[in-house]
């Protein structure tokens, strides 16, 4: 793969779709991830279909990911441009924002937790749930402790608790594996 220097735009583009949390029944062809993709790789076209057999696609002018889901499941994410060939540089983009793909295709969000809960709540929720203090959370985030309060502030009317260890086993117990549940998504690469 060759080395990529990533442009400010490109940086917020992967930073925005590292952030994106699955979704239930459409993880890939919600129109945030294919905006994204698109955005990002330079592309006239993104479509999402259930993958075909690996390799299919060699044309030029089309960019092709395959992904597997956590159930086993084929996805092929195909990018297409009407003018231009796709460099090695755009096929190192997608390589490099599959693992956030793969992310996406693993599940939906957790049921228990409120989809209004920020990222940056659930980020300070999981640390917490480690049991530590505000000021460990502030430290290990770069933040200020009272980001932190404000944090949790806001995310325990979410959760309908009103203290710290509330919050944390309500987040602990949302995490817990449901029985039966694949434990990881298998991906299989293939670029045309």
């Amino acid at each position: 793969m060759p080395d990529i220097v990533l442009s400010d735009r490109e940086q917020d583009l992967v930073r925005s779709l590292v952030a994106l949390e699955p979704v239930p029944g459409a993880p890939l062809s919600t129109p945030a991830v294919v905006q994204l993709i698109g955005r990002l790789v330079g592309c006239d076209g993104v479509r999402v279909a259930a993958a075909d057999p690996p390799g299919t696609d060699t044309a030029e002018d089309l960019l092709a990911l395959d992904l597997r889901t956590s159930r086993g499941h084929g996805v092929r994410l195909v990018l297409v441009r009407d003018r231009g060939r796709f460099s090695e540089r755009d096929r190192a983009l997608l390589r490099m924002v599959a693992p956030a793909l793969r992310r996406l295709l693993s599940g939906p969000p957790v049921p228990l937790l409120p989809a209004t809960l920020t990222l940056s709540e659930r980020r300070v929720l999981q640390l917490l749930a480690t049991g530590l203090t505000n000021a460990d959370i502030a430290a290990y985030l770069h933040v200020a402790p009272s980001t932190v309060r404000k944090h949790l502030e806001h995310a325990f009317p979410k959760l309908g608790v009103t203290n710290r260890l509330a919050a944390a086993r309500v987040f602990e117990s949302a995490l817990a594996p449901v029985p039966g549940a694949a434990t990881g998504p298998e991906a299989a690469e293939t670029f045309a």
